[in-house]
Order: C-alpha cells, then sequence, then structure tokens
C-alpha cells in the first residue's frame, strides 16, 4: 500500500480572499497567533488483482483520503495546529485475510505518520477532529457503494479515539515531548464519556491552554474562549463561538455545544491532542533520526526548513508565479477527486487511473509518494487507544479492553420538560438561558 502526499504553500488571509484556488476561498485565520494555512491531501493506494488467475491483471485503487489543514505564524514557518477537515473511504472491498494492515486502518497508519512526522519538526503541535457522522466527504457517490462501511456516531467517536491514540504511542517515544489528550462529548457528562476508554490520560474537555502552567481542568474552563479556541472551516466550535459573547469562558463554549447545530442532534465529538517540546530544549531541533532513520531522509527538521526557505528568497512576481502554478496544479487535484464517481467498484477502479494519471503529472506543487508502513505498533498493545468525520472502512472493531463499545459513552438524553431553542443568529442575548453568566467583581 502506499500513501501519495500533496501539499500546498501557506497561504495568507490577503491571498486567499482574492484568489479562486480550490478550499482557499474565504477567511483563512485560525486566530491572530495563525493566520496562515496550507494544505495537505492524504492518498491511500492499494494493489489488486483483477479477473481470472489466468487473465489476471493488477489495478491500483484509491481506498482512503484525508485532508488536513495546517495552520502557522508564518509564512516560511512550520505548523502548530492542524485541524482534521475531512476523511473518508471509498468502499473497495475489504481487505485479504492476514494482511498487515488488517488490524487497524490504512487511514490510521497515514495520519500517524504524518502527525509523528510533524512533531519532530515543530516545538508545539495541536491537533483537532470534529467527529460527526456523514455518508461520505471526499469520495462522491462513494455512500451508494454497498461494500462502504459508513460507521454510526459512536462507533465514529469510538475509531478517532484509537486512531489518535495510534498517533500518540508514536510521538509519546520521541525525545523531551509531552502529550496531552482532551476528548469532548457534547450533551454528556465526563463519567460517561471517559468510561469505556482504559487510559487515564484523557481529559474531558476541549483543552485549550492546558499548557499554560500546567492549569487544572477547572482552570481551563475559565479561560476566555475567543482568546485560545481556534475557528476551523466547518466546524461546531466556530459556530459555537459566534453565538457567545466576547467574554465567555471555555466551559460556556461547551455547554453551548450541547444545544446547537449538529451536536444537539446526534451524538458528535471533539478530539485534541497538544504536543509540546520540554522548555528546556526549545531551540533544540528534535531529530527524526532517533527514532526513524529512513524517514529522516524525507523530513527535514525545523532549522533545516528554514534554511531551504531562505536559499530560495525568488523575486517578489517569480514567487508569485510560482505560488500560482503551484495552487493550479492543488486544484487541479482536488477538483478531479471531487467530480469522480466513486459508486460502485468499476467506477472506484476508472476514478483511481484518473487521479493517478494527475498525480503522475504534478511538476509543481509539492508531492511524494511513500510505502505505508506496515511496521507501527498496534495501539492494542499498550493501555491506550478526528476533522470533521471520517467514513472510514474500519478493517477489525477495536479489540476488547482497549476502548470498548461506546454505546455506554453516549447515553440516550433525556427529554427535557422545557426544549431550548437556540436561533442560528441573533447573537449572545438569545444565550442567557444557557450560559451563566458572571458576577461583577
Amino acid at each position: 500500500m502506499q500513501v501519495h502526499e500533496i501539499v500546498t504553500p501557506f497561504v495568507g488571509p490577503a491571498e486567499a480572499e482574492t484568489s479562486d484556488w480550490a478550499d482557499f476561498s474565504g477567511s483563512v485565520s485560525c486566530e491572530t497567533d495563525a493566520p496562515f494555512v496550507r494544505r495537505r491531501l492524504l492518498l491511500v493506494t492499494r494493489q489488486q488483482v483483477m479477473g481470472p488467475d489466468s487473465d489476471a491483471s493488477t489495478s491500483t485503487l484509491l481506498t482512503h483520503a484525508l485532508l488536513l489543514c495546517e495552520y502557522a505564524a508564518s509564512k516560511d514557518g512550520l505548523p502548530i495546529r492542524v485541524y482534521v477537515e475531512k476523511a473518508d473511504s471509498s468502499g473497495v472491498g475489504p481487505l485479504p485475510q492476514g494482511h498487515p494492515h488488517l488490524r487497524i486502518s490504512p487511514l490510521a497508519h497515514a495520519l500517524s505518520n504524518c502527525l509523528a512526522t510533524l512533531a519532530t519538526q515543530c516545538s508545539s503541535l495541536s491537533v483537532h477532529v470534529f467527529a460527526r457522522p456523514q455518508p461520505q466527504y471526499l469520495f462522491p457517490n462513494s455512500a451508494s457503494n454497498t461494500n462502504k462501511r459508513i460507521l454510526s456516531d459512536t462507533k465514529l467517536a469510538q475509531w478517532w479515539v484509537k486512531v489518535l491514540s495510534l498517533a500518540v504511542n508514536r510521538i509519546q517515544v520521541l525525545p523531551r515531548v509531552r502529550v496531552k489528550k482532551f476528548l469532548l462529548v457534547p450533551g454528556q457528562d465526563a463519567s460517561h464519556a471517559l468510561k469505556h476508554i482504559a487510559d487515564p490520560s484523557w481529559t474531558y474537555g476541549l483543552g485549550f491552554g492546558c499548557f499554560d502552567s500546567n492549569p487544572s481542568h477547572q482552570k481551563i474552563e475559565s479561560m476566555l474562549a475567543a482568546k485560545l479556541v481556534p475557528q476551523f472551516p466547518d466546524d461546531a466550535k466556530t459556530k459555537g463561538l459566534r453565538l457567545l459573547p466576547k467574554d465567555a469562558t471555555i466551559g460556556d463554549l461547551q455547554e453551548v455545544l450541547a444545544a446547537t447545530g449538529e451536536c444537539a442532534t446526534s451524538v458528535t465529538g471533539f478530539l485534541g491532542v497538544f504536543i509540546e517540546k520540554s522548555p528546556a530544549d526549545k531551540n533544540d531541533p528534535i531529530s527524526l533520526a532517533s527514532t526513524n532513520p529512513v524517514e529522516a531522509k524525507h523530513n527535514p527538521t525545523s532549522e533545516q526548513h528554514k534554511a531551504s526557505a531562505n536559499n530560495e528568497n525568488p523575486a517578489p512576481a517569480e514567487e508569485q508565479e510560482t505560488l500560482d502554478a503551484k495552487m493550479r496544479e492543488w486544484s487541479q487535484v482536488r477538483s478531479a477527486l471531487m467530480s469522480l464517481d466513486f459508486s460502485s467498484f468499476d467506477k472506484i477502479e476508472t476514478a483511481s487511473a484518473a487521479i493517478l494519471d494527475i498525480l503522475k503529472s504534478l511538476k509543481h506543487v509539492q508531492y511524494k509518494c511513500l510505502d505505508l508502513n506496515s511496521d507501527i505498533p498496534d495501539s492494542d498493545q499498550t493501555s491506550s487507544t478526528n476533522g470533521q468525520a471520517v467514513q472510514a472502512e474500519c478493517a477489525l472493531a477495536p479489540a476488547a479492553g482497549l476502548v470498548n463499545n461506546l454505546q455506554g459513552l453516549v447515553k440516550k438524553r433525556k427529554p427535557q420538560a422545557t426544549p431550548v431553542s437556540v436561533p442560528v443568529s441573533g447573537g449572545a442575548n438569545d444565550l442567557q438561558g444557557l450560559v451563566k453568566r458572571k458576577k461583577n467583581a
């Protein structure tokens, strides 16, 4: 199996507002400290034998896709924040028995590889997932494919806990790194949401500001939401913030999420992984060579990244021309993916060939194709087990004892005697019954 990775340059708000590049229309600011964003598309492929043994041929099929938004403080910087915007499976049939990827979805492997690499380059990094069930995201018409497994809302939250924990297991072995994991299921209290996660390192809540002098969970909830909570595209937190006053806290936002939008009509999950190097080593880039010498050749440290950026230093006109060429190729890949048909096996084969032909023609945008490692430790061997939601073709359910069935996580909401009506717009005054106001000092 292989993973094809296409990465755009970082784009600022001014460039995005005046461009017609796919995925870059409108504001891209995450918050004031990270106004630049780039997109990373991961496409997982596998070889499959077609036809009878006597006349067999091999085709390369798209099996999974993942779209990430990565935010940075400067155009030539490195990400400080990653949002899993979309993830999906095409519905290609199940893997053969005995295949090394049978225990964990190939998408989980691809994401853990990517996050572990970013963690080696950055002094701090946070990863965010909004798990929301939908029939399809990145593979058009794949919901009609009878081979596709569309996860329920509870299974989806369960799957993302396992996937992010797999990535954390890789990151935690890096030197001088500390990691904190947070889970919020709006409408559920901590005892229900964490009951079936056999890992005490998961904390209930949103977790923003968790490294600010190591605050307690209660202190995090009292912090200002507008200052700490980033605003991602098509994310319920962004919509919730727009309904709150500027002095609302993270705790206020958590209350509001349970009564608004997607979170009020179905079970959704917010998962966050916060990664930071030890403060004493902020100026000492972590070397990937200490954990994986092969990948180190493909993934420069932050100092190497900056040196490369400084050596290029093109003239403004040349820089814009290069940027336009890269973004045209990105848009070509993105548009082709979203316009093809994945409703049946034959159509997946045709669509996969068309996408791979485009990838072979790329000359400007950053692109690489790597074998998908099959030697990543399975998180089932440890005590532990997200952007938008994924409809992943999870080859095997999580093993017992790791993350049990999360039916206990999601308790059926009891009917309210007086339902709360929250308008889509109208400002914070409409939410006074939901958010307890702070007393004057």
